[in-house]
């Protein structure tokens, strides 16, 4: 039988994974809608501790497109008021962002 903690701590696990999942489904409708922006964009992630590495390629999209820095702003804000436990870093080519 069960301790009330080790019950609690599966329960904890599960909402943690939920969480995930949900940040997962959100984050993938919004790089389907950039990759439809950007035909040429490649988009990869990752997910380790709480943190999404996100790579954007090429990094020239990030530099020189306006349309792309509101998407990542936007996303950013977005992301970060559904899901407050986790984070986004965001890859470049050339350049390194933790949101």
């Amino acid at each position: 039988m069960k301790t009330k903690l080790e019950r609690l701590n599966i329960k904890l696990r599960k909402l943690k994974e939920q969480e995930r999942v949900k940040s997962q489904k959100f984050l993938e409708k919004g790089f389907k809608n950039l990759v439809e922006q950007f035909p040429d964009m490649r988009v990869r992630y990752e997910y380790h501790d709480n943190v999404y590495y996100i790579e954007i390629t090429p990094g020239e999209i990030y530099f020189q497109k306006d349309e792309y820095q509101k998407w990542n702003m936007d996303m950013s804000d977005r992301f970060d008021m559904q899901f407050p436990t986790q984070a986004l870093c965001i890859i470049s080519e050339k350049r390194f962002i933790r949101t």
